[in-house]
């Protein structure tokens, strides 16, 4: 079943969180992504969520627990600690 994992996350600057955010292209495609969609508060403009989408729960999971993926979301100025779900499409 097609599952997806939705991250929200306060960083510390929008612009660069973006450039860092493409730059994880890499880690993305090796943890099995299988297509991302970035939205940003129109009000809180350093708050993003981004959904992913896995084609198994297993995947999401592996995903969602990578120490590679904390590193990236750090690198590119996560503040704090981001709220992962992680979610099945019906």
């Amino acid at each position: 079943m097609a599952t997806e994992v939705i991250t929200r996350a306060e960083v510390k600057d929008f612009e660069e969180w973006q450039k860092g955010f493409a730059a994880g292209k890499a880690v993305r495609d090796a943890g099995g992504v299988t297509g991302v969609r970035v939205f940003r508060d129109p009000e809180e403009r350093n708050t993003v969520v981004v959904s992913q989408s896995f084609a198994s729960l297993d995947a999401a999971r592996a995903f969602a627990s990578n120490p590679a993926l904390a590193e990236a979301m750090q690198k590119s100025g996560v503040l704090g600690k981001p709220r992962i779900e992680i979610l099945e499409v019906i």
